[in-house]
């Protein structure tokens, strides 16, 4: 090591105490935070991972346990992320002692949706739940469409719909939602205004494009959701950290989550009213 004094301070060091991990650069520490990961399904750790693979990537998070009841799926997640005897499983029944424990910093919620608001009230830690609301799911590639629209016409469900919000100031939204997307994930957004427009593309599985005299190519979107969204799924992880951390505050806020929910009543509604609603 060099001699100079400066140089500990220009280098990023870990410590530990006990299972406790202090990465420190120059004078200001940082700490490494303990989380608990409830269930590893698909959300969670199945091909292509998501929340798993993040979690054990993250040089910011020790994970120190995982909950999970399907043993054949626990058998696939170590196998996959080479997890023997490094980081415990444990069922269900026993997240009341794992909560207990004051070293943990934060709880990560994969399990099934039912589940979510009970295991989010238990922990009172920090929370990063991933969920998708169950009354309209966005967009989903169905390779079984017939099977799916029969059974949503049996239940009494659509398997498309468009929508039209009117804000007090004038703004109008429209949104267009289908069950069936036999391309790829697709999901958009375009604004308008008078001052010019923004848009948010899809991003597809190479940005490889090839032109010729007479034709061109380009690959075609995401199947699913781990993948089109694999990158802000990485992004979120790391602005929880820094939420933990003090730096910031959370970019959605209750009451936007609770917006949205609103929107999506209404308008389930507003289809089976058959009137325009109000909110």
């Amino acid at each position: 090591m060099s001699g100079d004094p400066s140089h500990g301070e220009r280098l990023a060091v870990e410590g530990t105490l006990g299972r406790r991990t202090y990465a420190s650069q120059g004078t200001n520490p940082r700490k490494r935070y303990n989380v608990g990961l409830f269930g590893c399904g698909r959300i969670a750790g199945q091909n292509p991972s998501v929340h798993l693979k993040n979690i054990l990537s993250n040089r910011r998070l020790d994970l120190t346990w995982i909950v999970e009841n399907d043993a054949r799926r626990i058998q696939e997640v170590k196998d996959e992320f080479y997890l023997d005897g490094n980081t415990p499983f444990f069922p269900f029944s026993e997240r009341n002692i794992l909560l207990s424990d004051k070293s943990l910093d934060a709880v990560v919620v994969v399990s099934p949706t039912s589940t979510h608001t009970e295991y989010i009230v238990q922990s009172l830690k920090n929370v990063l739940v991933s969920t998708k609301l169950k009354l309209v799911q966005l967009l989903f590639t169905s390779r079984k469409a017939d099977y799916l629209r029969k059974r949503l016409n049996q239940c009494g469900q659509p398997d498309s719909m468009a929508g039209l919000i009117k804000y007090p100031d004038g703004v109008f939204v429209t949104m267009d939602v289908f069950r069936e997307s036999v391309y790829g994930y697709d999901i958009r957004l375009e604004a308008f205004g008078t001052g010019g427009m923004a848009l948010a593309e899809n991003p597809r599985e190479s940005s490889t494009v090839i032109d010729g005299e007479s034709c061109g190519s380009t690959r075609r979107l995401f199947n699913s959701f781990p993948q089109r969204f694999e990158a802000p799924f990485a992004a979120e992880l790391d602005h929880f950290i820094n939420c933990m951390d003090g730096n910031t505050t959370p970019l959605v806020t209750k009451e936007e989550s609770l917006c949205v929910a609103v929107i999506i009543e209404k308008g389930v509604q507003s289809y089976r009213e058959k009137r325009v609603v109000y909110f």
